[in-house]
């Protein structure tokens, strides 16, 4: 090598050194040649030199070796001999792990063409022998050290069985390893489960690792299991850390030839396919159930077999006396298994008649690979028992609901309700008269916001209107508007009478009067008093003509007359002058003050709070109508307050308690005006299990007006619950137009006489507004037109359902209030006051406001 001598001469020397081009630009595989051992992963490396490619190397097509995932590498070097030209270098070399796929021959990989900064280069050809591989350097073969095999089943096994499989990796001991968890099986014959985590055993000359799996044959006939691979690194030495170091191989189990039998012919008739070991149940629930009840009837087929071949259960045929409602059949796994399932499915059945009936006997035919023979699995028939449908009787729930009214719960006879005395006719006859098809429903808080709007609404549209005139008849710059728009007007007549000398000084005298209302000059204004130059000018040149004669007024004046009136032009009227206190009184706007507030009470005291509704599921089921003469005018008259009244007579004289008192609440609810209502209810309530919280509004008889001074909020069931909504909405009309009126008042606008009838009318309005407002506030638990009545005590469950497994339940206590969303198939769901929801029967519930039905078209006349 040279040396230079000289610190500045090396430096130099360096700079030539990378200012020389490099030269040599090639890519070549490293080894070229060569062996490659069968079963172990080796190295080979795509160099470039003195280039770089502009793009990962895409490999040619190389079917029997496999590359795995490259290392990329770099490095640079140079070198300056003696009488020679500096060189550098650079090599960009990329390391492929490289898997013979055959187990011998030679395996070719073609020349291709790849793109680089240097231009297109192209990869030489490189050809390996495939040889047996040896661990290290002991030249032992690799299956002197390490075997893996599969371990099929001895004897030949039925199509569909479910039979073990079983993986075995053995290794020398002496050979620290380690084995990656999953097998490499491409395309096997077989249907199975994933493979086991490995477990590991070991003797004094062997290490073993086993993984097991269950499978199942579709196909017959003798068949081939191919290889398996699992990939294991072997330690072969240590590095200086003492670190063990080794190489990696594919570990390939041996071809293996598993015999599969056909199942028996000729199969049975109802042969479902079901290859194992199955159970067939049957079950039904409730067992005892009235008509219109719901019965869940449960098939399921569980066991271990060939479950991805099963997907049907046997068909079943049922009377006419059911109604059926027929989900899909589900399949459940067990524990993730392939092989261990169940298959169910719910059959809803609605009886329609009253007896004893029976769900037949099933059959389903399966084969036993452990016997070699078909089976057939049979459930046994169930009997039910059907009874009538009979009106409900009274609960044995608590004295009260938890929600009952204060009053209610202060009373001794009403914590403890006599035993319900010896039957007798109850006085009194049914009522025949129709009122209404439709029932009293309270408005909807909507309904009454908007009619209460009027309250705000109308006195502050008044009340605008009327400060917008007072503050524009009080305008100060109203004057100078109008003085503004007539000079013009007296501009253009002056401009054609310019040369009448008859009519031409009237005509200026009123211009200057005009004038001194726009600039707001004083009554004899000089020169000196106008606001600038153009101004003087002007008015001079009228009082030469006024008072100097044979003088006349140039042509050019009126044109300065309207440049100076563009630039002299008031500020328009603004809107928001109406908001200066000078125009809003005072007094006024506190009278409006005061019924806003109202209005914001009255509108928090009726409007009933909306509660959440969470997700539930839902299940079977169906609600049958009774077919008695007053339920089934009841049910096309809801709202008719005497069918109410009949209804709860005629439960009477059956003891039927709880329901009339429900009856008999809904009568007065609907007519509190009517004494029969409320003697029916005073005689039911005693022999009932609960009260209703708004039963104590309406004693029996009718308070007195006396009885209403001494007690005032007895005033409140004296109305129904609309009537009292549509009176506030009423008194706030009322209390609107009184506002208007002293509003009008004030601006001086009405008569004298407006002003005491205003306020006689406010006062009135205020006072039927409060108690309207009081009312609302006692009835505010039945405004809702979604509530009902719970008059028998009964369980509020989670699902709509009696069947299936256990669920959340809680017991629901006669007198309940609740609101209602949504039902299915006869089952309601419930909103509690504390937010709580559940789905319970709708035998037990009476809505408040039920909905009429939908009237059905008439026919059409024939002939």
């Amino acid at each position: 090598m040279l040396r230079l001598p000289f610190p500045p001469l090396r430096l130099l020397g360096l700079l030539l050194c990378f200012a020389l081009p490099s030269f040599a630009q090639s890519a070549r595989w490293e080894p070229s040649g060569g062996s490659l051992p069968r079963d172990q992963v080796s190295q080979l490396a795509l160099v470039f030199e003195n280039c770089e490619p502009s793009a990962p190397p895409s490999l040619p097509s190389t079917p029997m070796l496999e590359f795995g995932n490259p290392g990329r590498s770099e490095n640079s070097s140079f070198s300056l001999n003696l009488g020679s030209k500096a060189v550098s270098n650079r090599t960009i070399t990329y390391t492929y792990p490289v898997r013979p796929r055959q187990p011998d021959g030679e395996v070719r990989i073609p020349a291709f063409t790849i793109k680089t900064d240097a231009g297109n280069l192209t990869v030489p050809a490189a050809g390996y022998r495939i040889v047996p591989a040896t661990v290290g350097q002991t030249g032992l073969g690799l299956d002197q050290i390490v075997k893996a095999r599969f371990v099929p089943p001895s004897d030949a096994v039925w199509a569909g069985e479910i039979f073990p499989l079983r993986h075995t990796l053995e290794i020398d001991s002496s050979r620290a390893y380690q084995a990656t968890p999953n097998l490499e099986w491409n395309s096997p014959p077989l249907t199975l489960e994933e493979w086991s985590q490995p477990k590991k055993a070991s003797t004094p000359s062997l290490n073993y690792e086993t993984r097991t799996t269950r499978a199942l044959a579709a196909q017959t006939g003798k068949i081939t299991l191919p290889p398996a691979s699992l990939l294991v690194g072997i330690a072969t030495g240590t590095d200086i850390f003492g670190r063990p170091v080794g190489d990696r191989y594919n570990i390939s189990t041996a071809p293996v030839t598993l015999d599969v039998r056909p199942l028996p012919s000729p199969a049975p008739a109802n042969f479902s396919g079901a290859v194992g070991k199955f159970t067939l149940e049957s079950k039904a629930v409730p067992v005892s159930a009235a008509v219109g009840e719901p019965i869940t009837w449960t098939l399921t087929l569980a066991g271990t077999g060939n479950w991805p071949a099963v997907t049907r259960l046997p068909a079943r045929s049922l009377s006419r006396d059911f109604r059926v409602i027929t989900p899909r059949a589900q399949k459940t796994p067990k524990d993730n298994s392939l092989f261990d399932a169940a298959l169910a499915e719910d059959l809803v059945l609605i009886p329609t008649k009253s007896g004893p009936a029976t769900l037949p006997a099933l059959t389903l035919s399966i084969f036993n690979p452990a016997t070699g023979a078909y089976e057939n699995l049979r459930t046994e028939p169930i009997t039910l028992t059907i009874t009538p449908a009979a009106p409900a009787n009274p609960g044995t729930a608590p004295a009260f609901s938890s929600n009952a009214s204060a009053s209610a719960a202060a009373d001794p006879a009403a914590i403890t309700p006599p035993s319900p005395p010896p039957f007798t006719p109850l006085p009194g006859d049914p009522i025949t008269s129709k009122t209404s098809t439709n029932p009293p429903a309270p408005l909807t808080p909507r309904a009454v916001l908007l009619g209460t709007l009027s309250m705000i609404l109308l006195p502050l549209g008044w009340w605008l209107t009327l400060a917008a005139r007072r503050a524009r008849r009080l305008d100060p710059l109203l004057p100078r508007r109008q003085a503004h728009t007539r000079l013009a007007a007296l501009t253009t007549e002056i401009e054609l009478c310019i040369t009448s000398p008859e009519t031409l000084p009237s005509l200026l005298l009123a211009w200057q009067n005009e004038l001194r209302t726009l600039l707001a000059l004083p009554a004899t204004p000089c020169s000196r008093d106008l606001p600038d130059a153009i101004w003087s000018a002007l008015w001079i040149e009228t009082e030469r003509v006024l008072y100097r004669p044979a003088t006349a007024l140039s042509t050019e004046w009126p044109a300065q007359v309207r440049d100076a009136l563009s630039r002299a032009t008031p500020k328009p009227f603004s809107a928001l002058a109406l908001f200066r206190p000078a125009h809003l009184f005072v007094r006024t706007a506190l009278w409006f003050i005061v019924l806003h507030s109202v209005f914001v009470v009255s509108h928090s005291s009726f409007a009933a709070p909306v509660a959440s509704t969470p997700a539930a599921s839902y299940a079977a089921g169906d609600f049958a109508t009774s077919t008695k003469l007053w339920r089934d005018q009841l049910s096309a008259a809801p709202g008719d307050w005497t069918l109410h009244y009949n209804l709860a007579l005629c439960l009477s004289q059956q003891n039927a308690w709880d329901e009339a008192a429900a009856h008999a609440s809904l009568a007065a609810l609907y007519a509190p005006q009517s004494d029969a209502p409320r003697r029916l209810l005073a005689l039911a309530l005693p022999h009932a299990t609960y009260r209703a919280p708004f039963t104590a509004l309406f004693p029996a008889p009718r308070p007195s007006a006396g009885a209403v001074l001494k007690n005032p909020s007895a005033i409140v069931g004296l109305l129904a619950p609309r009537t009292w909504q549509l009176l506030l909405v009423f008194s706030s009309l009322i209390a609107a137009l009184a506002l208007c009126a002293r509003l009008a008042a004030a601006y001086g606008n009405a008569p004298r006489l407006l002003r005491p009838l205003g306020n006689g009318s406010l006062l009135l309005a205020v006072v039927t507004l409060a108690i309207a407002l009081l009312a609302l506030r006692v009835y505010a638990p039945v405004l809702p037109r979604d509530t009902v009545l719970v008059w028998q005590t009964t369980t509020l469950r989670s699902v709509p359902t009696d069947a299936g497994e256990p669920q959340k339940t809680t017991t629901l206590t006669a007198g309940t209030l609740a609101r209602t969303d949504k039902t299915f198939l006869g089952w309601r769901r419930l909103i509690l006051d504390e937010g709580t929801t559940g789905w319970t029967r709708s035998t037990t519930l009476l809505p408040l406001w039920p909905a009429a039905p939908a009237a059905s078209p008439k026919p059409a006349a024939s002939g």
